[in-house]
């Protein structure tokens, strides 16, 4: 009973955002877009949010009706995802890779309406997937780490223990361990991604035990990991990931001056250039089934500006960052996706 309230109010919901948004602009056909966020939902500063950013960005360049629900477990994957193809949306995004089953089952009921998914390849012939290389943005932030660590030794702060977070881990430590191969990583996984003070517990042990970096890939675990650092008295720093999570690092007195900075760098998982990139398809009647994958090359991943830490970082790190960075983006270095490539992998 309460699910089917909750799916009612959702449609009630839906279909006045669509009715207050007919007049938009009647010289042109409205595309109808909706966005199906995972359980943690809007606000994570990181994957979802990524993914509305891309949202936000069609509907002022392109013309289209946007509208996002937030699931507020697993159970609502599919009742969302039916309830925009009830209301006639042309193309609907299913984000993360939790979504995959729910997705299949919408693709199949509603085959004459597109479908978009992020982090995973869902064989339908109304259906985009689009998954990212992690490995080769997390292998920058690997020689971020390796070089700029002072202790020699980093952490990584996993979310699920999964492929998928594999390919962070393991890009990043390919990274370290091209950097400097004495330089240790200590790994540790929350086992979801949703608990913050599970991310924030596991990372002061991290801290605790000599890291001074640590790169998270755990969703708002790693919220957690920068509470976490800033608490640390020494210097310590926590590489973001997904968005830029840059400016959630910076500690601020009471007159408003930044006083430490505790996020290095983010790993940038474009999301965001995935969903604008398959909307525009859709609006230019170009939609195609089939698996779009971003990389280095595609400007899919990638570290941030440094905004408030790039005055500490010496330019030779930079340079060298920058130099490895182009050789994967002319194949001259595949990165890791599995501990076992980890260990054979080295550069000549």
């Amino acid at each position: 009973m309460l699910k089917s309230l909750h799916v009612f109010f959702l449609l009630i919901i839906i279909l006045l955002f669509t009715g207050c948004m007919e007049e938009k602009n009647n010289s042109a056909k409205i595309v109808k877009i909706g966005l199906v966020t995972d359980a943690a939902g809007l606000g994570d500063q990181s994957f979802n949010d990524s993914a509305n950013e891309g949202l936000i960005r069609a509907s002022k360049e392109l013309p289209v009706e946007t509208q996002v629900v937030e699931s507020s477990s697993m159970t609502d994957y599919g009742p969302n995802l039916n309830a925009f193809a009830d209301l006639g949306y042309n193309l609907i995004f299913s984000i993360g890779f939790l979504t995959k089953d729910a997705l299949i089952e919408s693709a199949e009921l509603y085959p004459d309406t597109h479908f978009g998914i992020i982090d995973e390849v869902v064989d339908k012939p109304n259906v985009i997937s689009c998954t990212f290389k992690e490995e080769e943005g997390s292998f920058l932030a690997g020689l971020m780490a390796g070089l700029m660590t002072k202790t020699g030794t980093v952490g990584f702060l996993g979310g699920v223990d999964m492929p998928l977070i594999k390919k962070f881990q393991s890009g990043y430590e390919a990274g370290v361990k091209l950097a400097n191969p004495d330089v240790k990583v200590i790994v540790k996984y929350t086992g979801d991604f949703e608990d913050v003070s599970k991310g924030k517990d596991l990372s002061s042990i991290l801290f605790s035990q000599g890291v001074d970096i640590i790169y998270h890939a755990s969703g708002k675990c790693g919220l957690g990991a920068i509470e976490a650092a800033k608490n640390q008295k020494g210097e310590c720093y926590v590489i973001g990931v997904d968005g830029d999570q840059d400016s959630i690092g910076v500690v601020k007195d009471n007159e408003g001056n930044i006083v430490k900075t505790v996020v290095l760098t983010s790993m940038m998982k474009h999301v965001d250039i995935a969903i604008f990139d398959v909307s525009k398809l859709e609006t230019g009647g170009e939609f195609i089934a089939g698996h779009r994958v971003y990389g280095l090359k595609e400007g899919g991943v990638g570290l941030t500006e440094m905004k408030f830490t790039r005055n500490k970082i010496p330019e030779s790190v930079l340079a060298k960052i920058e130099e490895f960075k182009e050789k994967v983006i002319n194949g001259d270095i595949v990165v890791p996706t599995t501990h076992e490539e980890v260990k054979k992998f080295e550069v000549k």
